[in-house]
Order: C-alpha cells, then sequence, then structure tokens
C-alpha cells in the first residue's frame, strides 16, 4: 500500500469497560480493554489500561462519557478526512523512540495533543522494522457509541460481567520488543491505553 493511501485511511479501534478491576463512576479512573478486531480480544494478556485525557476530552465533548462507563466507545482515526465538521484537529509530535535490543531499531510513538486543550495521547507506530513511519504529522479523531453489532458480541462474550476473558495488548499485535505497555510506571500511576497507528492493510471488528 502506497504512503498516500495509508494516510488517507480511517481505522478504527474499539474500547470496552472492565468491569473486573472496580466499579467506578468516573471516567478519568475506569480501566477498559481495547482491539482493533474481536480476534485482539483473547485470553492472553490482558492490559486493564485508563483513557488517555485526549480520549476522555473527546468523549465529554460528545457527551459519551456515561455511554463509554457502561458499554465502552469506539475511535475512528484519519488523517486525511473528507469532512472536518465531525473530527477534531491534533496537532502531531513524536516524544519517544523505543529501541528492540536486538536489532537496534524499535517503533515510534507519536505523543498528539488536541487543539486548543492540554489533553493529549500516544499513538504506536505498526509499521515493520526499518519502514517508514506511517503516523500522519495531522490526526483527526471521532468517537462514537459501540455500534450494534458489536454489542451483541461484546454482551455474548460476557466482557461486562468481568471473570477470566483476557485481552491482548498493543504488543502482541506486532513485536515491539520492550515498548509494550506496562500496568504501572516507575511511580506507581498506572499507564493510559495507547492508539494503534495507521494498518496496512483494511480490517473490521468481526467478520
Amino acid at each position: 500500500m502506497s504512503k498516500d493511501t495509508i494516510t488517507k485511511t480511517t481505522w478504527t479501534l474499539t474500547v470496552i469497560r472492565d468491569y473486573e478491576t472496580g466499579m467506578t463512576g468516573e471516567i478519568e479512573e475506569a480501566k477498559f480493554a481495547f482491539g482493533r478486531t474481536s480476534n485482539e480480544m483473547s485470553n492472553e494478556c490482558r492490559y486493564r489500561l485508563k483513557l488517555p485525557t485526549g480520549l476522555i476530552h473527546l468523549l465529554k465533548r460528545a457527551k459519551l462519557s456515561e455511554e463509554a462507563l457502561e458499554t465502552g466507545f469506539m475511535v475512528e482515526m484519519t488523517g486525511s478526512p473528507q469532512k472536518e465538521d465531525d473530527w477534531e484537529l491534533c496537532k502531531f509530535t513524536i516524544s519517544v523512540m523505543q529501541t528492540i535490543p536486538e536489532i537496534g531499531v524499535g517503533p515510534v510513538r507519536g505523543l498528539y495533543a488536541v487543539e486548543g486543550s492540554a489533553s493529549v495521547f500516544e499513538m504506536v507506530d505498526l509499521a515493520p522494522p526499518f519502514e517508514q513511519s506511517r503516523l500522519p504529522k495531522q490526526l483527526w479523531l471521532r468517537v462514537s457509541e459501540l455500534p450494534e453489532p458489536t454489542l451483541a458480541w461484546v454482551l455474548s462474550q460476557e466482557f461486562l460481567k468481568g471473570g477470566d476473558t483476557e485481552q491482548m495488548s498493543l504488543h502482541a499485535w506486532f513485536d515491539f520488543g520492550d515498548a509494550k505497555p506496562k500496568q504501572a510506571d516507575e511511580d506507581g500511576e498506572d499507564r493510559v491505553l495507547p492508539l494503534p497507528g495507521p494498518s496496512s492493510k483494511s480490517y473490521v471488528f468481526r467478520e
């Protein structure tokens, strides 16, 4: 896929409330499971992560905080929106370059700031090692309620009841080496959910 095509692609992330970690009614404290597809929500390596301030900003702006706390939400991302009215402009800054010790390179992590706000989120580039970064310099996001088919699947999997269901992390989607998210940083603070960068191919949440 050409670089042009990738920057014009819209990709998504499905975010599901994780009740196993607690019943808080505050969107800033709640933890969530996440995946691009239903296959990425499996029985291994679950990371229960809080939302970044950028997503919280968007949820509050869209008045979807309560829905997100009850079930979850969907994030749509694009580097080249067709209609700007419904999209939130974020300006791009790369803040971290991780290193995979075995080969001496690592994934690019871009820090995006919401225009006119201190709210930010982190995005992980999914491009293979030695390939040019796919992260767009400007990124538009919007959040929406879970689509009915996705919500039906979530209910059928009993995700909202907690239990033993596990969630793959961004680290499992691609070989990030030491760049995987951790449950807490050195100060004991919870790490927040990172967003995936553009994919090299199209996908749907569930076939």
